[in-house]
């Protein structure tokens, strides 16, 4: 994934929802890829290699950079095309909180097509789809996301959960998505692909409508995704900020285009008055 920035923040397995950051321990990155454990020592050399930093920490830039190898050398799980290192890291809080719940990786819909999950849990099925950067921006013109997802629930009954990347990948998240009443999160703390790069037209009202199905628009709107340690969590602040407010960077880097709002998208420190 070529739209991360330095690595800044440690992710923890154990604490989705309070650790956020681009730092991940050794035990976990073994834990999201389910290695083998004859493998072990073998991806432990290979990390080595990787730059492991002295607290054990390997960079998670690396980690998308090097996902086919490890997945496909040193993972127990069964090779399945077209999954992404994000897939692996919602599979390990899934596997981790919600033990119970049925899950089918790359389920077939529309034909011979798929969707990344569907999952089961509390008498309720959705069809989960993560989002990446390439989703929204793009040199070429970009399909409205939820066109695909009114077919395979048009023809399935089935809800269909779009999960962007600028969604915290944590148990929070993943609790919203079967209880509606639940707040969720969004949080980009080192990610380059900002909401002013978009292409993707309607780009506002896109945005709105995948943060809004996680309850994570707060009443300011969803500036608070940049800014550090809100509402609890260990969140490293964006260095967008710092560079906005030094003239190093225009604000609008923030606001996707043809929205009308502009305050709505911005972090507090950024807002006038």
């Amino acid at each position: 994934m070529s739209y991360l920035g330095k690595a800044t923040g440690y992710f923890s397995l154990a604490s989705s929802d309070i650790n956020i950051g681009s730092l991940f321990k050794v035990e976990d990155v073994l834990e999201i890829l389910e290695i083998k454990e004859q493998e072990v020592p073998n991806i432990r050399l290979y990390l080595n290699r990787l730059k492991i930093l002295k607290e054990g920490y390997v960079d998670e830039t690396l980690l998308y950079k090097h996902f086919d190898v490890l997945k496909n050398i040193f993972s127990q799980k069964s090779h399945i095309n077209n999954v992404s290192w994000d897939e692996y890291v919602l599979m390990a809080i899934i596997r981790k909180e919600f033990p119970e719940m049925k899950v089918e990786q790359q389920p077939k819909v529309l034909g011979n097509k798929h969707a990344d999950f569907l999952l089961e849990y509390d008498g309720k099925k959705v069809y989960l789809e993560f989002d990446g950067p390439g989703h929204f921006i793009s040199n070429i013109e970009l399909e409205d996301p939820f066109v695909r997802s009114k077919q395979i629930e048009d023809e399935t009954g089935i809800e269909v959960v779009r999960w962007p990347y600028w969604i915290q990948r944590c148990k929070q998240n993943i609790k919203v998505i079967f209880d509606k009443k639940e707040n969720g999160f969004g949080s980009l703390w080192n990610s380059n692909a900002l909401f002013g790069d978009f292409t993707l037209q309607s780009a506002p009202s896109i945005i709105n409508k995948m943060t809004e199905r996680f309850n994570a628009v707060r009443n300011n709107g969803v500036g608070y995704f940049y800014e550090g340690n809100m509402y609890g969590r260990t969140q490293p602040e964006h260095p967008i900020i710092k560079k906005i407010l030094k003239s190093k960077e225009d604000y609008t880097k923030l606001i996707p285009p043809g929205a009308n709002n502009k305050e709505f998208w911005l972090p507090s420190s950024l807002r006038k008055g």
